[in-house]
């Protein structure tokens, strides 16, 4: 708790320097782990009545302000945070497969299932589903395996989808 009031602290006092103090403040954001910093960020806000996001938003810009912003929302809620990712890796035209490749590896072992419920509620599509409709192929196979999809549930998807590919209209 004292090292949450103290990070609190330094970080208004980075904040309402003028121009900002930008190293103080990716110091104490990139140094802690997400449950510190979350705990860091509500001290932040209850104690001084406004949130440090707001601070950000107000007193950066450019990448700068992008890069706190998303490190404060990963902070704040991993699992959202790669619930929204993926989404947005995969959602209108074309696939962000940088993004999908990133995620889909980074947190298979990890956090996956909860990533696959979370993605269900909010979007009320499986994450399994939006794969199978932006991927193809081995790739397709690739990331539904990291999923945890079975082969018999892989095998099941790709013959679904040669019968109807195939299918004359």
């Amino acid at each position: 708790m004292k090292t949450v009031e103290s990070d609190a602290e330094a970080l208004v006092a980075a904040a309402s320097k003028s121009p900002i103090q930008k190293f103080s403040i990716s110091k104490i954001i990139t140094s802690r782990c997400p449950a510190q910093m979350r705990a860091t960020l509500e001290h932040y806000k209850g104690r001084y009545r406004h949130s440090l996001g707001k601070v950000i938003k107000q007193e950066t810009k450019g990448n700068f302000q992008v890069l706190l912003r998303v490190l404060m929302r990963y902070a704040k809620n991993p699992v959202n945070y790669f619930v929204k990712a993926l989404y947005k890796s995969m959602k209108g035209l074309g696939t962000d497969d940088p993004t999908l490749i990133r995620i889909i590896v980074m947190r298979a072992e990890i956090d996956m299932e909860e990533i696959k419920r979370s993605f269900y509620l909010k979007y009320s599509s499986s994450l399994q589903s939006m794969i199978v409709s932006d991927t193809s192929g081995s790739y397709r196979t690739f990331l539904l395996s990291l999923c945890g999809a079975t082969l018999s549930e892989i095998q099941a998807v790709s013959s679904l989808k040669h019968r109807f590919s195939t299918r004359k209209p």
